[in-house]
């Protein structure tokens, strides 16, 4: 038997007839302690099952009805992405979400005490991803900063910068997302096998390792997740368009609501084989939707839409944003919840916030690291509190996210906002349009208006 490779074994045992403990065990024993991989064993029958337990071997090794059920075990599962590298990207300016965007990459926005990108990782390694390739750019440092000061991931995280700095100040230099892929190749021969691609900027619970698993299984050379959206949002998604057996044969880009040719938005989610990578040319400037999906599809490539349900919460601008807050303080969103300990009531505290009892705060709400809310401060939720924020006496937060750093002083009133120390906008309306960001009144940075806070709390 060679396991040098495996990520796990699994023992057949429908056919046994005859059980010898001794070569269990000593199964048990080389693969535990000499190459420590998962084991499980299928289709046990109920004798051996029970002489197993007789002698305790049944706790060292799993039980599953079949090799089916193995797969699909919450342990096991993972496994099979082990060795997948992943693509996230995280270069593009987020112009939509402008004025968040200003100063912080968007896969960097704070989501309850923790960045966009913290949870699109956590769920890569909820999947089994562990080794992931980052394209930082526009803000590039705030991004590749923020990963050095982290341990648990410094090892498993490779920065392919498109930027430069110049004279003390960082120049971003995006080449576009299908170039992006192409380069790794070329100047790192990243990719050996199929490889997933995501945004770094969306929160989803997808299921990666069923998502491969078709992939594999079709034999396909892309394999795209998909969502349906209703009739009236169509226009704002690359569409795409499959035959009744999922396969895909053509794609729109934000059609109309009456030119639509069906409502499955293309969620940026993909799987590449890496042979299609030899279908562009190396030069900047390539999309994936423009330039290498027509490229798979003009040379015959077989691809296919991923369409089972998963969770994808796409933050475009700053409705999106305040909407993906919301549903996380709502527990609404798979995998994500805040950072702190809970307070009941949705209310979530980072330890080191200080909160004062005589502060009023109801419904759904986050009060990040570092923040202080002063005596005769009112917050109804759904809110949240950024880091080092410090909310004075006398305010009124209601539905509305402070970023970090920024000084909220006595009379401010704050009503359906993202607000900063330097803009705000009324998240209702903010569709990525609107150029009115003018900052409230009483409303600035924490070191330019510093406010007296009570040391109670």
């Amino acid at each position: 038997m060679h396991a040098a490779h495996a990520t796990a074994v699994l023992f057949d045992m429908k056919q046994l007839r005859q059980v010898n403990l001794a070569g269990i065990a000593a199964l048990i024993d080389l693969f535990k302690s000499r190459n420590p991989i998962p084991l499980g064993a299928c289709g046990m029958p109920a004798r051996v099952a029970g002489m197993l337990r007789q002698v305790g071997l049944d706790t060292l090794i799993p039980s599953y009805s079949s090799v089916d059920a193995a797969l699909s075990d919450a342990t096991l599962r993972p496994l099979s992405l082990r060795g997948t590298r992943a693509v996230l990207l995280c270069a593009g300016k987020g112009t939509r979400a402008r004025p968040m965007t200003q100063t912080v990459p968007k896969p960097m926005l704070d989501i309850a005490g923790r960045p966009i990108l913290d949870h699109v990782l956590d769920h890569l390694e909820r999947c089994g991803v562990h080794d992931v390739l980052l394209n930082p750019g526009h803000l590039g440092p705030v991004i590749s900063g923020h990963y050095a000061a982290q341990p648990r991931w410094r090892q498993s995280l490779f920065f392919v910068n498109e930027g430069h700095w110049a004279g003390g100040d960082w120049t971003s230099d995006p080449i576009g997302s299908a170039s992006t892929l192409k380069r790794m190749q070329d100047a790192h021969g990243a990719f050996d096998r199929d490889l997933i691609v995501m945004c770094g900027d969306a929160l989803t619970d997808i299921d990666l390792p069923a998502m491969m698993a078709r992939h594999r299984a079709e034999d396909a050379a892309v394999t795209i997740a998909v969502q349906t959206v209703p009739e009236e949002d169509v226009s704002k998604y690359g569409i795409v368009v499959t035959d009744p057996r999922g396969r895909i044969t053509s794609f729109q880009e934000k059609p109309s609501r009456d030119a639509a040719k069906s409502r499955l938005a293309n969620a940026g989610i993909y799987i590449f084989s890496p042979r299609v990578l030899d279908l562009i040319a190396s030069r900047n400037g390539l999309d994936i939707a423009g330039d290498l999906m027509p490229a798979v599809m003009a040379s015959g490539g077989h691809m296919v839409a991923y369409s089972e349900p998963f969770q994808w919460v796409d933050i475009g601008c700053g409705r999106d944003y305040a909407a993906a807050l919301d549903k996380v303080l709502a527990g609404e969103v798979t995998g994500v919840k805040p950072d702190g300990e809970a307070q009941g009531n949705g209310q979530w505290f980072h330890e080191t916030a200080r909160v004062s009892r005589r502060a009023s705060i109801s419904g759904p709400v986050h009060v990040g690291a570092g923040a202080v809310i002063e005596a005769g401060a009112k917050i109804i939720g759904p809110a949240t509190i950024g880091a080092r924020t410090r909310v004075a006496g006398k305010t009124l937060i209601r539905s509305s996210h402070v970023m970090a750093d920024t000084s909220v002083s006595k009379g401010a009133i704050l009503d359906h906002v993202i607000a900063s120390g330097h803009w705000a906008v009324d998240h209702r309306f903010a569709d990525g349009r609107s150029a009115d960001h003018l900052p409230l009144a009483k409303v600035g940075p924490c070191d330019a208006a510093p406010t007296r806070f009570a040391k109670a709390v």
